[in-house]
């Protein structure tokens, strides 16, 4: 019966706040600690080339059309209807924090100081409860009078005990809980004014692999230190054929004479086949589905539109083509398509 009333806990609710208190933060060295290393930063802006790439039709020019930080939300947010991604969410999340880098960093402070308290009050709850229930089942055991009076007595004090460790532990998950949503909200406002500082700066010509550069840090950086820290490694998936068939359609589409949808479509069909050899990888894909880009033509064609977005239009349009293609399609488009 001793074992039973072992204490494992501290006596009283100063003792247990002492068990939570930080040890004193030591002297950091000099520089910035990042948040996130290099081969993960690289690895993020990889994954980020993809997918600016093969949405770039949907993205490209209305990321240029952009006049405030906030218009970024309703952009990325057409990407979270056909795929996810952690930056184009965080992007397309309203907020109403600040997002400065001191508030940020605030709170991400506040954020560690708290982790590990809440830590061990998680911990010491379960333990709390575990000694509760102990006790608890010995009271349904066959006792003395003298026994149960005593054991009555220690359920008393571990109750007590219990209560207080679930309602500090409780306290301190609302609070990590409360920062944690605040940091989202803070980082979606810092990531949108940066991108958005990016796009404004004009320094870089704005394509997906620049894109990518630029964000594949935030929130953890600001788009510059991104920006250079990306540059120093090349990346293996840029001007994949999602990107060379959009440069394709723009290339044919400025170098076209008239820009009548007859036109156009005419221009395209007898250029497929001479695209220039920077365009390989796109040339067999749409001299394969014409069938396809003819109908995006004529459906840009239609759409009352600055010039310099018709190649964004069409290639908006042939890949919602060719991705919901009917057998019907298929068949006209092994008919329609261009030898080369």
């Amino acid at each position: 019966m001793e074992a039973i009333f072992e204490s494992e806990l501290p006596e009283s609710s100063q003792d247990i706040e002492f068990a939570f208190r930080e040890p004193e933060p030591t002297r950091l060295p000099l520089g910035r600690r990042s948040l996130i290393d290099d081969p993960n930063l690289q690895n993020r802006r990889d994954q980020l080339v993809q997918i600016f790439e093969g949405c770039w039709g949907e993205i490209g020019w209305a990321i240029r059309k952009c006049k405030r930080p906030n218009d970024l939300a309703t952009v990325f947010g057409r990407l979270n209807r056909i795929l996810w991604n952690d930056l184009p969410l965080l992007l397309s999340t309203t907020s109403a924090e600040p997002g400065t880098r001191d508030a940020l960093a605030k709170i991400r402070t506040e954020l560690r100081s708290i982790t590990k308290p809440t830590r061990v009050a998680d911990e010491l709850n379960r333990v709390a409860q575990a000694r509760l229930q102990e006790v608890r089942s010995v009271l349904d055991t066959k006792l003395t009078r003298r026994q149960r009076k005593v054991i009555r007595k220690e359920f008393v004090d571990r109750w007590k005990e219990a209560q207080q460790a679930s309602q500090l532990c409780q306290k301190l998950n609302r609070n990590e809980n409360s920062l944690i949503a605040r940091q989202k909200m803070s980082e979606a406002t810092f990531a949108r004014r940066e991108l958005f500082r990016f796009l404004k700066s004009k320094r870089y010509e704005l394509n997906p692999l620049n894109l990518a550069n630029a964000s594949a840090g935030l929130p953890f950086m600001g788009w510059r230190q991104s920006m250079r820290r990306c540059s120093r490694e090349k990346s293996l998936s840029a001007n994949g054929t999602h990107y060379q068939i959009f440069k394709a359609i723009r290339y044919l589409a400025s170098t076209a004479k008239t820009k009548t949808a007859r036109g156009l479509i005419e221009h395209f069909r007898k250029g497929i086949p001479h695209l220039p050899h920077r365009y390989k990888l796109a040339r067999p894909d749409i001299a394969d589905k014409w069938f396809f880009l003819e109908r995006a033509i004529r459906e840009a064609a239609r759409s009352k539109i600055h010039q310099k977005e018709v190649p964004f239009e069409i290639t908006r349009a042939y890949f919602r083509q060719t991705t919901s293609r009917s057998h019907i399609d298929i068949l006209l488009a092994e008919r329609a398509s261009i030898k080369l």
